[in-house]
């Protein structure tokens, strides 16, 4: 008499992770790396994101900057498909947009339009991309790089230097 065929269990194949979803992972990555690396304070770190999005006529649209201390250089490249006004606030001016706001940069655009600044209060930033006044939607690439502030205890560039009159 044969022995009687156990049943076996066969394994479902697993699901590839779709273009779609590796292109998202791929962006939470860098959006994660550059809060993680201007977020540290003792030392200057710098990290780099790009955007791309739409701005429908008569909207605007923000994109956030989480936790950037005080002191760090921020330099913003945006190129559009057409004018637009580009805003940098605090979170609190952001509160109180489109009202009247003090903003840390403001700028119009028709193509492209570059700027750097200094931040001067630690929170989260906003970049804002204005289309309120525009009669068509506008395409937007932002590019932004981010560098922390130096450590207090980091030598200043003279510092190793002896200088004595001769």
């Amino acid at each position: 008499m044969m022995p009687a065929a156990r049943p076996t269990l066969v394994e479902r194949p697993r699901a590839a992770a779709t273009v779609t979803q590796r292109s998202l992972i791929k962006a939470w990555i860098a959006c994660l790396l550059l809060i993680s690396l201007v977020g540290f304070e003792p030392v200057a770190h710098a990290a780099k994101a790009q955007v791309n999005s739409k701005v429908p006529a008569g909207k605007w649209k923000a994109v956030r900057l989480k936790n950037l201390p005080q002191g760090t250089s921020l330099s913003v490249r945006v190129a559009a498909s057409g004018s637009l006004v580009v805003i940098l606030v605090h979170e609190a001016e952001l509160k109180r947009y489109p009202s009247p706001i003090s903003p840390a940069f403001q700028g119009t655009l028709e193509r492209t339009l570059s700027f750097s600044v200094v931040i001067p209060e630690s929170g989260n930033y906003y970049v804002i991309f204005d289309n309120r006044r525009g009669s068509d939607e506008r395409r937007v690439l932002v590019q932004i790089q981010a560098i922390g502030p130096k450590s207090r205890d980091e030598p200043t560039e003279d510092s190793g230097v002896r200088k004595e009159k001769i």
